[in-house]
């Protein structure tokens, strides 16, 4: 499911530190080394019940199955209205979703903000076109409680065989196959109101433990689920309350395993809610290129190359690029005011040097020299 927490570079170093020690930021601002590891990076969601194979098609009730998709290997989420969540390093590239690839629009991955100069691991962007015939997802409005039951999901890989650690007293936990699916799990909220940091951002959070004999269908985050969904339960259906974004592991755990203990990283989606909202709610001039908007400069001014309703302004529009030192400047017809012509500024005068400067606008400096000095 979730990348592990933090996601390794390709050497497999932690991006975090060179120790392998992670940390969590409560939210008295204390700072608490977690006993665990860093892990590596996550795909489908692990389940421990069965033979590990099963939960390939949607629970009931359906929580948005359909919706659930993969960009650059990962997962993501279509939420509506063209507008796709997931975890923000997984970049925004062609999405795959119910059986067809979208492309995302260009400009508009938006990385949701922790704190006004902090970034989360929480991202948006749009595609276009969408799909219009799926299910606009709902947004938990409050956060979750310790002991929670959630439904996690992700498309990463899924368990192999069975592995004993003995490094620590035995043990137990599942290898990963190399094979990779949609799957669903589920698990409980065992810690809230977190801030985990990591690569520079940081991201308020739950987490669960992968516990033997827990939940039914117990899961853990494994390679490739990292931006999957983790819906929680309301009246007769479900929530999106998270985003799977890193998991860690015990020192010295066996490569490409899971072992009882293991904790998912889970993006507080009720922290962001605000934010989600008005990224994706069709506003000109809020700055966001929203359904059925080809620009938005953060303004309803026309002139600009994009118009007071947020469309291109036709070619040929005159504009201004801001620069003192062109004129005429006109629209490309895709939202780009053209560099125009040079602001003349000969003064006919062969003892000087014509010139402007952006910041003094033309210049006609003197020339010395035996011809022009009187």
């Amino acid at each position: 499911m979730a990348d592990s927490l933090p996601s390794l570079d390709r050497s497999g170093r932690s991006c975090i530190n060179p120790t392998g020690d992670s940390y969590l930021i409560k939210r008295n601002a204390l700072l608490i080394a977690l006993l665990l590891t860093l892990g590596s990076t996550s795909s489908a969601v692990l389940i421990d019940s069965g033979d590990g194979t099963g939960n390939t098609t949607a629970p009931s009730p359906d929580p948005g199955w359909r919706n659930i998709g993969v960009c650059n290997g990962l997962s993501v989420t279509y939420i509506g209205d063209g507008w796709v969540l997931s975890a923000a390093h997984v970049g925004a590239k062609p999405v795959a979703i119910d059986g067809n690839v979208y492309p995302p629009v260009e400009g508009t991955h938006v990385t949701l903000q922790y704190s006004d100069a902090v970034q989360s691991d929480v991202a948006l962007f749009r595609i276009n076109p969408y799909p219009k015939n799926l299910p606009v997802l709902p947004i938990r409005t409050h956060p979750v409680s310790v002991a929670e039951p959630i439904l996690m999901v992700g498309n990463g890989r899924i368990r192999a065989g069975a592995t004993s650690w003995n490094k620590a007293g035995s043990i137990s936990g599942y290898l990963w196959s190399k094979r990779k699916g949609l799957r669903w799990g589920t698990n409980v909220v065992s810690g809230a109101e977190v801030d985990l940091v990591a690569f520079d951002k940081t991201t308020h959070s739950f987490y669960t433990n992968f516990t033997q004999g827990g939940t039914r269908h117990e899961a853990h985050a494994t390679t490739g689920d990292s931006g999957g969904p983790v819906f929680t339960r309301t009246g007769d259906g479900w929530e999106l309350a998270g985003v799977m974004y890193a998991t860690n592991g015990f020192a010295g755990q066996p490569n490409k395993s899971t072992i009882y203990g293991n904790r998912t990283y889970i993006s507080d989606l009720s922290f962001y809610r605000d934010q989600v909202i008005a990224v994706t709610t069709p506003s000109c001039g809020n700055g966001h290129v929203t359904i059925d908007e080809q620009c938005d400069d953060g303004n309803t001014i026309a002139g600009d190359c994009c118009s007071a309703t947020c469309q291109f302004e036709a070619a040929t529009t005159s504009c201004n690029d801001g620069l003192v030192c062109t004129i005429n400047n006109t629209c490309d017809g895709a939202g780009v005011c053209s560099e125009g012509d040079s602001l003349p500024c000969v003064d006919a005068d062969p003892c000087t040097a014509d010139s402007c400067d952006e910041a003094s606008g033309c210049l006609n400096t003197p020339i010395e020299s035996a011809i022009c000095t009187p």
